[in-house]
């Protein structure tokens, strides 16, 4: 990843024809990406549902993107997040366990999928490598990249009761 830019993501959708075969609906970059350059993290969200069972037909993508923070309470959506490398920029302290901290209603299900990154909680931080996988529910946290090289990770977040 360059230092203010995103990888393009390839985006593969599937559906089913009026046969019900199954077919390729959508193919290409995902469409709703955002940059980092006025940011510390960059994110690009991949699909959103508004309900639960999440419905499986349609042609269309317009109601599903784009889509902003947090996921919708009922449904949810899967979004790709990109922190730059700044040990520096860290506001970590031991009276405050993260500036960012966030509290939803949700069930994260958060996959490492570059780098290194600190899952911050209120009374501890787990470090997390490539290939592990959080799952967060409802708990107040944050992520924080600590190193110097970008961190990406996969949030599939789901409404929570």
């Amino acid at each position: 990843m360059a230092d203010d830019a995103m990888i393009p993501v390839r985006r593969v959708v599937t559906g089913n024809d009026t046969r019900g075969r199954s077919r390729v609906v959508w193919d290409g970059p995902a469409p709703n990406a955002h940059d980092a350059k006025t940011l510390t993290n960059a994110w690009t969200d991949f699909w959103v549902w508004h309900e639960s069972p999440a419905p499986l037909e349609g042609q269309n993508d317009d109601g599903n993107l784009p889509y902003d923070f947090p996921g919708p309470p009922n449904g949810g959506h899967l979004r790709a997040v990109y922190g730059k490398g700044s040990p520096a920029a860290s506001a970590y302290s031991s009276a405050a366990p993260h500036p960012y901290m966030q509290k939803v209603r949700a069930l994260d299900f958060a996959i490492v999928l570059e780098g290194e990154i600190v899952l911050q909680l209120d009374t501890e931080e787990v470090p997390m490598k490539v290939g592990e996988i959080a799952i967060v529910r409802g708990s107040n946290h944050a992520w924080s990249n600590r190193s110097n090289h970008p961190a990406v990770i996969a949030i599939a977040s789901h409404g929570g009761a």
